[in-house]
């Protein structure tokens, strides 16, 4: 049998522990656009040039309130133009969602 020389666990760095307190909680005010903020953000995204798939996915995620991974694992068989609506079945990682959302008839044009 051969054995190696050292062990490699040696030299793993631990995390160090933090009390309760200390943790700083995030202000649910903080971590979101205003309406006047979303407007201008979107705006900007529109007339910039080549930013036409970015503005879809940031109007999208706006106006259905799905998140980041369940709009980038959708494929054209979710989207039903017939009802205006998106079917999340599906997120980035393998986790099974299913649930109906409808999107605003302004992103029926983008999506096309």
């Amino acid at each position: 049998m051969d054995f190696i020389s050292n062990n490699p666990f040696d030299k793993v760095v631990f995390p160090k522990r933090v009390s309760e307190g200390v943790i700083k909680k995030i202000d649910k005010k903080d971590n979101f656009f205003t309406k006047q903020e979303l407007n201008d953000f979107l705006t900007r995204l529109q007339v910039k040039s080549h930013a036409e798939q970015k503005y879809t996915l940031f109007r999208l995620l706006a106006f259905s309130g799905m998140r980041v991974s369940e709009a980038l694992s959708l494929n054209w068989q979710d989207i039903y133009f017939d009802n205006s609506s998106i079917q999340i079945n599906k997120t980035i990682y393998r986790g099974a969602i299913t649930q109906k959302t409808s999107f605003l008839h302004p992103l029926r044009h983008l999506l096309r």
